[in-house]
């Protein structure tokens, strides 16, 4: 065999396990995602356990697991998800949340329904059907590309055992060991995650958590703002129809003015008409009498001379009194003339003001509609927000738990007695001693020389000395593949093998090794592979 024109062969074989590999855990996460909400939620019974119920659902077939919330936590739960308070008269029963296969949702309820203790099981049997068939096709991909890895590997195996002579393995149990190790590498990068990589998750989970409840927070303030803008809107709003109330009965009142008014200059012009021919007829008295006198028709009869005396004189007083009183009506009418044209005006101005009061009062109804409208909206906000605070919380919990699970705790203590100054950060960076840029594996936390360096959680010390470049060195194991390291102290006060807990002293600060000052050089590592230190620091 050409070892030469193999070796495109061989890469291409080993691209296709790594692809293959790869997309097979991208896969499983997914899977995992979808079976987060292949949930069904069973309420307990009045007075009975949620943790009772759930021990006998664990051991059904088809449950994944379960996670329960007792009664005194339920109302809490209901309201964070709804956004508003349990509105039962009876508190609202503990329950169960059971994350179940998709596919055995139906066998597992009927299982459920021979449990005692279950008031009430909730779930989305449309949702479950869909989830079912999504999982299916998911794993068969799945399923797949993990035969697709393996395929390349016994190619690769294949090819590979002409060139090891050097083991003298037969083909058929090199294929066999690449399978089986192909294998096992395949499922466990499908299924397994790093502690790194699960606090990696958690802290983003935490990050997320921490900006939905900042989001949450703001909307809270801005409800609130728009709660006292409508307050004062409506406020305004009440005293704009109140004006328009005053001024509707100011309005009326000055129809009744002007009606009034128009009737007493109507009426004052009648007795001016009435008066005038009364006045008519007492001037034609008057003349008749002097018409007679001038004819001597009453010289020879002194009793008709004396009625024509008194007659000239009475017709004399009334014209006199109905003139005057002629001259005071017509006073009367100008004056009342002059009040209807001040009060006709002011009804105008009456008119005006209202018609302005009721354009500013429906600017202030639609203006108040709007923010009330818009208060909706963020109060809908408020409860998606406080329904994905609920969810993230949930993944909060769920990645606290895992941490536990696998290491016991979920993050480090400070390494320091003393905060520190960050002089320099993981990452590229020009290194200080050598002019070049290099890849600076840890954080760098400057500090005064004798400040104690604390264990950053719980774990065995396996290096305790001079380690090269990084001078007197502590390095504890913590379990699942998690070890840190802590560089250039100058005093060392734990050895290989020692049980240290977190925040324990193990060495005081110094600047041995490769160090331009007094500084602890923080260090994380996973499988023995340098991460970002922040991953694990709060």
């Amino acid at each position: 065999m050409n070892l030469k024109k193999d070796i495109p062969v061989l890469v291409f074989l080993i691209l296709i396990m790594a692809t293959a590999a790869a997309a097979a855990f991208i896969l499983n996460v997914i899977t995992g995602k979808m079976l987060e909400q292949s949930m069904i939620r069973a309420f307990a019974e009045p007075g009975r356990s949620a943790g009772g119920i759930a021990r006998q659902i664990e051991g059904l077939d088809g449950v994944i697991r379960t996670e329960t919330i007792e009664q005194d936590q339920a109302a809490a739960e209901f309201e964070a998800a709804l956004g508003y308070p349990w509105p039962g008269a009876d508190p609202l029963p503990g329950y169960a949340d059971v994350i179940v296969e998709p596919g055995q949702a139906a066998a597992v309820l009927e299982h459920m329904e021979k449990i005692s203790g279950i008031e009430y099981a909730a779930y989305h049997r449309d949702r479950m059907e869909q989830l079912a068939d999504l999982v299916e096709n998911l794993r068969l991909v799945q399923s797949l590309l993990l035969l697709l890895g393996a395929g390349a590997a016994v190619g690769l195996a294949w090819r590979a055992a002409a060139y090891w002579k050097r083991f003298r393995l037969g083909r058929a149990r090199l294929v066999m060991a690449v399978i089986l190790s192909t294998v096992l590498i395949m499922s466990q990068a499908a299924a397994a995650q790093s502690p790194t990589e699960l606090r990696q998750a958690y802290r983003e989970a935490e990050n997320a958590l921490a900006e939905l409840q900042k989001e949450y927070t703001q909307l809270e303030k801005e409800a609130g703002g728009l709660e006292a803008e409508i307050a004062a809107e409506e406020e305004n709003h009440a005293g704009k129809l109140s004006e328009q109330k005053q001024v509707e009965a100011a309005l009326i009142q000055s129809d009744d003015e002007i009606d009034r008014l128009q009737q007493r200059i109507a009426r004052i012009q009648q007795e001016n008409r009435e008066q005038s021919r009364h006045s008519g007829h007492a001037l034609t008295r008057l003349q008749e009498a002097a018409r007679l006198a001038a004819q001597g028709m009453v010289q020879h009869d002194a009793e008709a001379a004396l009625f024509l005396d008194y007659l000239v004189l009475a017709s004399g007083k009334a014209y006199a009194a109905a003139d005057a009183g002629l001259r005071n009506r017509q006073i009367q009418e100008q004056e009342l003339a002059r009040q209807l044209k001040a009060v006709e005006q002011e009804r105008e101005q009456l008119r005006g003001q209202l018609a302005q009061l009721k354009q500013e009062a429906g600017q202030i109804a639609k203006a108040l509609a709007d923010q009330k409208e818009k208060l909706t909206q963020v109060r809908q906000k408020l409860s998606a927000v406080q329904r994905m605070i609920y969810t993230q919380e949930s993944r909060v919990w769920r990645g606290k738990r895992e941490l536990r699970q696998k290491l016991g705790f979920t993050d480090f203590v400070w390494p320091l007695a003393v905060k520190g100054v960050v002089s320099s950060d993981y990452g590229l960076r020009f290194h200080p001693i050598f002019n070049e840029e290099r890849f600076h594996t840890g954080v760098d936390l400057a500090c005064e020389s004798g400040v104690p360096i604390k264990a950053a959680a719980d774990g065995t010390v396996v290096l305790s000395e001079d380690h090269g470049g990084y001078g007197l060195a502590v390095i504890i194991d913590h379990g699942g593949g998690v070890s840190t390291l802590y560089g250039h102290a100058s005093r060392l006060l734990v050895q290989a093998g020692d049980r240290v807990k977190a925040g324990e002293t193990i060495a005081l600060v110094g600047s041995t090794g490769l160090s331009t000052g007094p500084h602890l050089h923080f260090e994380v590592r996973q499988d023995q592979q340098h991460v970002d230190p922040w991953i694990w620091l709060s």
